[in-house]
């Protein structure tokens, strides 16, 4: 039986967020390999790049040897209004 309103289980919900973290890892390990992978977006600042993510938008910058993320955003946001 359902426990909450949306006819899911408490169990479903903790697997999902799991599997969400453990790609959203997976994806920054990529980006320290490989931090000229999304699109620079000098219209934003300089140095500032971005890479799709399931339904977000992932804003970085490459930091000497590490990736810096600067924000997430949901993908259907109105960039400039938010960043």
């Amino acid at each position: 039986m359902p426990d909450d309103r949306f006819g899911s289980n408490n169990t479903e919900h903790l697997t999902a967020a799991a599997d969400f973290v453990d790609q959203f890892e997976q994806v920054c390990q990529l980006l320290t390999l490989h931090p000229e992978l999304g699109p620079p977006r000098h219209e934003l600042q300089d140095g500032i790049r971005s890479l799709l993510f399931q339904r977000y938008v992932v804003f970085y910058r490459s930091r000497g040897n590490c990736v810096e993320i600067m924000r997430i955003i949901r993908a259907a946001r109105e960039v400039d209004a938010v960043v």
